[in-house]
């Protein structure tokens, strides 16, 4: 059992002697994934202005919206086919760091000569179950929006009456009816909040359930996408919860990151990796035995 406090120290004990290598590690990952995120992010920018300041005809919008679906399915392939393979490098660095104090840059791009197909597979198989879980929640908007355009035409009728048989049947009392629409209406978004936080709830489980996937793939890049999504599984037990509270953790740090000219977050970013790397260290060393993090309020930092 262990300690917030205690990752965080073995963390700070490893970049006392290797910060600036870590922040030249995750400075290159950062400058790539922005690179290739700006790439269609422009795009879109361009085709979004393109629709607000100029008249295109019916006609000229089809080949727009087919480019921007070829974009987006572009998008998607870029973050499997790159930026998840250099997640998988980037915890190889950090992990090893912690383990040996190695700080060679060349493990960032390790998955590019080894078993690079199978780390593409498993983190495809991880994103798309994830993405499966996460169809409750577009179900659930869905079923909300039918809901909701029921009960708001139901709301109009009440609210200008409706006619039946050449018989008008408009409601007298309007400080009545403005009161109830408005409860109703409150209401109604009151539990569409709920409802939706609810059916976010197991896409969000799965994805702290699968957390350890690109570590797991950083020191065995072999392993089948079922082992090693059965290996997170073991190693979450138990400890979703507390890695959730321990990335709130450094909410505040990466706001005060964020303030200081906007990229003062890629400062506090080899802190994170470095803690979460000692959480790694952590769960795959533990005993079979059940093993959590304590959530001690004094434990935040």
């Amino acid at each position: 059992m262990f300690h917030r406090a205690e990752l965080k120290q073995k963390a700070k004990e490893v970049l006392a002697n290797s910060y600036w290598m870590c922040f030249a590690a995750c400075a290159i990952i950062f400058v790539i994934s922005g690179v290739a995120s700006g790439i269609f992010g422009s795009f879109n920018i361009y085709t979004g202005l393109m629709g607000e300041t100029a008249y295109i005809s019916p006609v000229a919008t089809i080949p727009i919206g087919v480019i921007s679906i070829m974009f987006a399915l572009m998008s998607v392939a870029v973050s499997i086919f790159l930026l998840m393979p250099l997640q998988v490098g980037l915890n190889r660095f950090f992990v090893r760091n912690a383990e040996t104090g190695e700080t060679k840059l060349e493990h960032l791009f390790f998955v590019f000569k080894s078993n690079y197909l199978n780390v593409v597979k498993v983190t495809f198989m991880k994103m798309l179950f994830i993405f499966l879980w996460g169809l409750i929640a577009i179900g659930v908007v869905i079923l909300l929006a039918i809901i909701g355009g029921a009960l708001f035409a139901g709301m109009d009728m009440v609210s200008y009456g409706y006619t039946r048989g050449g018989v008008s049947y408009a409601y007298t009392y309007r400080g009545g009816r403005d009161f109830l629409e408005s409860v109703l209406m409150v209401a109604y978004i009151l539990f569409a909040i709920v409802a939706y936080i609810a059916a976010l709830l197991p896409a969000l489980v799965k994805s702290y359930e699968y957390y350890m996937v690109e570590y797991i793939l950083c020191e065995t890049p072999d392993t089948d996408w079922r082992d090693a999504l059965a290996q997170s599984k073991e190693m979450m037990k138990g400890n979703k919860w507390a890695t959730f509270v321990l990335e709130l953790s450094f909410l505040g740090w990466f706001l005060l990151g964020f303030l200081v000219c906007c990229i003062g977050s890629l400062f506090v970013q080899p802190y994170y990796s470095a803690t979460f790397a000692q959480l790694y260290l952590k769960l795959r060393n533990r005993p079979k035995t059940a093993d959590t993090i304590i959530l001690g309020s004094g434990d935040i930092q």
